[in-house]
């Protein structure tokens, strides 16, 4: 696979310390440079009420053009908030969903994976030969599902923590993010409570990002990125579940190994 760059009307962000990895291509697609329609305008990539085949196909098609591969395979989950690691290294070509999971690893050159997201976080890591894309809704990142992912990275790549890079990607942000007990609860049962935690009223506020960052940061990993967007204070850049509803699109994040 080659360098991105070939087209790119805001379809995607792209990570710094990725790109100075080397040997990978990636990034987080935004909602914008697509071909859907109505309320899922206009770079959704998720089979969604009132979506066409022709328009979800258009779209990925896009997203391989902006990160400069056009028609390579992509790997997808069925993501379940939970923390099941898949490899797809053996995918075909095409757009292939593996299973159901929420990380996906691979080891193949010329071969995307990604995961889907409309507020959850999405999490991109490369070590030498390998990648993974990891989807954490405060559910995975209970799991503790990116350091799970991260174990099986390593093992894949045969290298130790320190040698993998992490860009966190937008997701809903902290000032946005009310939850209830239970996720806070969750959360600290993580990490302590002023990395997760803005204390506000009636209710707290959680920051995905940060837990998740503490996280690989403890597991030893040896850049941690976070691209600080908010999913559900950006209407013209993402979707969101928690300012649109469910039948909201999904923009994702994307990684493969140059060929």
């Amino acid at each position: 696979m080659g360098r991105a760059g070939r087209y790119d009307p805001g379809v995607m962000l792209y990570s710094p310390t990725l790109a100075r990895s080397g040997g990978v291509v990636a990034g987080f697609t935004t909602r914008r440079g697509g071909v859907s329609a109505g309320p899922l305008r206009s770079l959704n990539l998720a089979r969604r009420p009132g979506e066409t085949p022709q328009a979800l196909a258009e779209n990925w098609r896009r997203v391989g053009m902006a990160l400069g591969v056009e028609g390579a395979s992509v790997a997808l989950c069925s993501q379940v908030h939970g923390d099941a690691v898949l490899d797809a290294s053996a995918v075909g070509p095409g757009i292939t969903s593996v299973g159901a999971a929420d990380a996906l690893i691979c080891t193949r050159p010329g071969v995307l994976v990604a995961v889907r997201v409309a507020d959850c976080v999405p999490i991109l890591m490369a070590a030498p030969g390998a990648v993974a894309a990891v989807h954490a809704g405060w559910r995975g990142t209970a799991a503790r599902i990116a350091t799970k992912a991260l174990a099986q990275l390593c093992a894949a790549a045969g290298c130790a923590p320190a040698a993998v890079v992490a860009s966190i990607g937008p997701c809903i942000g902290p000032e946005r993010y009310e939850v209830g007990d239970e996720v806070v609860e969750a959360m600290c049962a993580l990490v302590p409570r002023e990395v997760a935690v803005l204390e506000r009223e009636p209710r707290c506020h959680v920051d995905l990002q940060a837990v998740n960052r503490a996280l690989l940061a403890d597991a030893g990993v040896g850049q941690v990125e976070i691209l600080r967007r908010c999913t559900a204070s950006e209407p013209d850049h993402f979707y969101s579940h928690r300012r649109d509803g469910a039948a909201t699109g999904r923009q994702a994040g994307v990684i493969g190994l140059c060929v």
